[in-house]
């Protein structure tokens, strides 16, 4: 299982696209991904999956937002290693 680290833009801000931390951790266990950490209201968010392609987590996870709230927002998920400063 690799950690990984999905970062939304553009989503709770000045009441536009409002996307609960608490609903957004539901929806990513829904998708199977597991020890789901938000932090703050801006959309970042831990977790740990056996998928080994961020593309891949990032098209479904901005995928299931999109039909379950209504928008769609850019995703970048990087794995630890990549969002460590160096």
């Amino acid at each position: 299982m690799t950690t990984w680290i999905a970062l939304f833009r553009g989503i709770n801000v000045g009441g536009h696209r409002r996307l609960p931390m608490k609903e957004l951790k539901a929806e990513l266990e829904n998708l199977g991904l597991t020890d789901v950490r938000t932090y703050i209201q801006c959309g970042n968010v831990l977790f740990r999956s056996a998928e080994s392609d961020a593309a891949a987590l990032s098209e479904t996870i901005a995928s299931a937002v999109e039909k379950s709230h209504g928008f769609r927002s850019e995703v970048l998920v990087l794995d630890l290693a990549e969002f460590r400063p160096r």
